[in-house]
């Protein structure tokens, strides 16, 4: 199959130029004449061409303009009108100096509501009813101010209660801030859409890893004639030895050799292929000279026209695997419709493998043999697919079919589009080309013909495959859309580098925060890892395979007992319990995870402590007093606020849903099996160890391992203050167990009696504290990009970052930022963070919580440091 790709993109390109309206057909042919006398379609011209060229597609694109304006798109390489067309009216974008496509769409809302190109409405009908095309800022401010239309639809895309607020936003922070607060919300939203779709479209992984067989199966098949086996060449000696070693190694079916010399300029072709066949006096092998170049189509017909049976047509630069013509000629053999077979390849377009449509080395450079052993695996009767065409670096042909219909038509000349020809004109007949899905075949892609040579066969012969077959690039093209045998390329890629480089397992949550950024990080570096979370809003378990070698793969499980299958599949050796939070039924998955450790005892565990889940439900160690329990040793306590513990209603309902009649007994009895089978307990903190020994005495120093986050996406900041506010930061989602109620006490206090503060709390609210809407103190910054936390409080004037958590956090990613940028820190005397701060030179500990002891602590800590 020659390379149709360049020209379905120039096809793809010229329609949605087309399609767009914004080419002005007869304008590009008076503007420029040479292209009208060279009878060039115009649009082609300008892609191919006049893009280049700087030539305009219509007298309001202006294509220099463009391409100096944005060195970032010239820099991709799309077409500028493309781009404009697809990218840049939605990103407001110029096509010329006085179009402002933004301005257009913010002044002309029904323009944007209508999901309109700027520049065609306006060349349709904007400049018709006199509609401005572009202002200055002062214009653009007076839009938003005056004509509270056009913000309240803005308003209404983030939240239709928020209008009144947003409207005051613009006013205190301006418009520019207001439109980035508004796209940063628009993209959260859309990424949420995204994750939600993308979950409710993704397969079971069980009915993905159903597309392989147990174990290699190889179909044995009954023929009464030899396999004839078509090889023209034409040059390329140095494949030969490695082709013809193949066929004779790995071919145990009955076969000949039908080989044609194609008049090859390299002499030493002529003495290479009867003294191969002299060495091979126990094959049948017919070698054909030239008197004259021919080419290979009609070459390939005179080597056909020897044939008496079905026969595959090999190219010079292919290596077959052990048992591969039984497996290509095997649909030929048992189904009557088919007229073409083509095996999976490296560089085979449609037919590539490890990625779709190019041409891949061999995968993780194994040997042919190797790699072709997984394909074994392949379940052909689940896989084999219908393709709009053959592949001709390895093609089998049904000898009915060629008897019916001949075989390549000659006008393809030297080659190039012959095999695509034959297959539409086979499927014209009712007859169907199919992939077999369990054979690889290497083909080293180039062996045929020079590249420049190549390169006019395929330009040539693509405009007859066209006009004799013109639907054809829409039917390669909806397959490639389709892409039918994607799974499959994706199971047969895990399989093969789960074996190679055994991946871990990690169970985790899917609420976000530390934990997850902690998993994130385990599998940047690892070349494959399993991912197992489940999805407390879908309630569904879903699986992630990621890592350095392979995109990410997200499925469903039908039930978390599926992780069975998964380990022995995926060769899994260690599984890292990584968070169980969220997870239903936990104690019968405790116990599930138990039985697996007792029937593999080579699987290796390791228990990351992120909070006190293994402790108690309230996996945060809050009591019903919403304070830090202190882990009582009389258990009768433990029994009350399971009871009382509103928190547990609210965070951990699941449990209790779980197990009414749950003891604190059991829970721990349960955790401490799975903490003894585990191999490595990981804590982030000394603080978080002592409470865990605490309550699991028995737990050795041993098997402990303390190992600190790395906070390396900030720096140190210079704060130049301007007044003599001081101004306190929270830093990250504001939350219960995170102190929300602290700082909505402590700005109340500070409003109260007029302090000369402000407090900025940098993060998402999640808690209903609606006091901070109405207290001026209280500045609302909302979430923020980690990496541009030095920048917010450089901009903001920050003096300190209170971390107001009121439990004995494992680790505080928070509290690291603050160090790393040489901030004071103020956080109460709990967990992690007082451990971090009470060495820090520049932190604070606070030893109560109310609002009164916090601001004369901070105080002191300023007089004593500034005088």
């Amino acid at each position: 199959m020659f390379n149709i790709f360049k020209l379905l993109k120039l096809y793809k390109r010229r329609h949605t130029i087309k399609k767009s309206g914004l080419f002005d057909e007869i304008y590009y042919l008076k503007s420029y004449p040479d292209v009208r006398a060279a009878d060039i379609d115009p649009i082609e011209h300008y892609i191919l061409f006049g893009a280049k060229e700087r030539r305009n597609p219509n007298i309001y694109f202006q294509t220099g303009f463009y391409l100096d304006k944005y060195p970032d798109m010239v820099q991709s390489g799309i077409n500028p009108l493309l781009h404009y067309i697809l990218f840049g009216a939605k990103e407001g974008r110029w096509p010329n100096p006085e179009f402002d496509s933004e301005y257009y769409l913010l002044a002309n809302p029904d323009v944007k509501k209508a999901r309109l190109n700027p520049l065609l409405h306006y060349i349709l009908f904007g400049q018709k009813e006199g509609r401005k095309t572009k202002g200055d800022n002062v214009e653009r401010s007076i839009l938003i101010h005056n004509e509270p239309a056009k913000p309240i639809t803005l308003l209404r895309l983030i939240n239709r209660a928020n209008v009144k607020k947003g409207i005051n936003y613009i006013r205190m922070y301006g418009l520019k801030e207001f439109s980035r607060k508004v796209k940063e919300k628009l993209l959260s939203r859309e990424s949420l859409e995204t994750d939600k779709l993308e979950k409710e479209n993704c397969l079971y992984l069980s009915e993905v890893m159903e597309l392989l067989l147990p174990e290699p199966f190889v179909p044995k098949i009954s023929i009464t004639k030899p396999i004839d086996i078509l090889i023209p060449i034409y040059n390329g000696r140095e494949f030969l030895d490695s082709l013809f070693a193949s066929i004779v190694k790995n071919t145990f079916v009955p076969y000949r050799l039908l080989i044609a010399n194609d008049k090859s300029t390299d002499p030493s072709i002529s003495k290479y292929l009867p003294d191969f066949k002299n060495s091979c006096s126990n094959i049948d092998i017919t070698i054909v000279e030239n008197e004259d170049n021919l080419g290979f189509v009609k070459t390939v017909n005179k080597l056909a026209k020897l044939t008496k049976n079905h026969f595959v047509i090999l190219n010079t630069d292919t290596e077959v695997p052990p048992h591969w013509l039984e497996r290509l000629i095997f649909s030929l053999i048992t189904k009557d419709n088919v007229a073409s077979v083509t095996p999976f390849t490296n560089a085979g377009t449609i037919c590539s493998f490890p990625e779709f449509c190019i041409d891949n080395s061999l995968f993780e450079d194994m040997d042919v043999a190797t790699l072709d052993s997984y394909f074994q695996y392949v379940n052909f009767e689940k896989n084999y697919v219908e393709i709009p065409t053959a592949v001709g670096f390895c093609m089998a042909i049904n000898k009915k079919v060629y008897d019916k219909i001949g075989l390549f038509d000659e006008n393809f000349g030297k080659g190039y589009g012959e095999e695509n020809d034959w297959s539409m004109r086979a499927a014209k007949l009712g007859y169907k080309n199919i992939i077999v899905p369990n054979l690889f075949v290497y083909h080293k892609h180039g062996g045929s013909f020079p590249s420049e040579e190549k390169k006019r066969l395929m330009e040539n012969n693509a405009v007859l495959l066209k006009n004799k077959h013109p639907d054809y690039f829409f039917l390669v093209e909806d397959f490639i859309k389709k892409d039918p045998l994607k799974f499959l390329r994706t199971i047969l890629k895990l399989k093969i580098l789960s074996t190679i480089y055994k991946p871990v397992m990690i169970l985790d949550h899917a609420l976000g925060g530390g934990a997850n950024e902690y998993t994130n990080s385990l599998v940047a570096d690892k070349p494959l890892a399993i991912i197992i979370r489940y999805d407390l809003k879908v309630n569904k378990y879903f699986i992630e395979l990621c890592g350095q070698k392979i995109e990410k793969s997200l499925f469903r499980l039908k039930d978390i007992t599926e992780i069975n299958h998964i380990i022995k599949f995926f060769n899994v050796e260690e599984i890292i319990i990584n968070e169980l939070v969220s997870y239903p039924k936990v104690l019968d998955l405790l116990a599930f995870l138990i039985e697996i450790k007792e029937k593999n005892k080579d699987i290796k565990y390791t228990f990351m402590l992120h909070d006190f889940f293994c402790i108690c439900p309230m996996y945060n160690l809050l009591n019903y007093e919403v304070k830090y329990c202190n882990v009582p040793v009389d258990l009768n306590q433990c029994a009350k606020c399971l009871k009382l513990n509103p928190l547990i209603e609210e965070q951990v309902a699941f449990v209790k849903n779980d197990y009414p009649n749950l003891t604190i007994s059991l829970w721990r009895k349960q955790f401490s099996n799975l903490l003894d089978y585990s191999s490595k307990i990981i804590c982030f903190s000394q603080k978080s160890k002592k409470i865990l020994q605490k309550v699991y005495p028995n737990l050795s120093d041993g098997k402990f391992e303390i190992k600190h986050h790395i906070v390396d996406w900030v720096r140190p900041v210079v704060v130049n203050n301007t007044s003599e506010t001081i101004n306190i930061a929270t830093i990250g989602h504001m939350t219960i167990h995170k102190g929300a109620h602290i700082v909505s006490s402590l700005a109340t206090y500070v409003d109260y009696h007029n302090i000369n503060i402000k407090i900025h709390i940098f993060g998402d609210i999640f808690e209903p504290y609606e006091s901070f809407n109405y207290i001026k103190t209280v500045i609302k910054h909302g979430r923020y990009k980690k990496e541009d936390l030095p920048k917010l409080m450089e901009e903001n004037e920050i003096d300190i970052i209170f971390i107001p958590s009121i439990w004995p956090e494992t680790f505080s990613f928070t509290t690291e930022e603050a160090i790393k940028m040489e901030l004071p820190l103020a956080v109460f005397d709990l967990g992690a963070p007082a451990e971090r701060v009470k060495i820090y030179d520049k932190g604070i500990i606070l030893q109560k919580q109310d609002p009164e002891y916090i601001i004369s602590t901070l105080f002191n800590y300023f007089n004593k440091k500034f005088g």
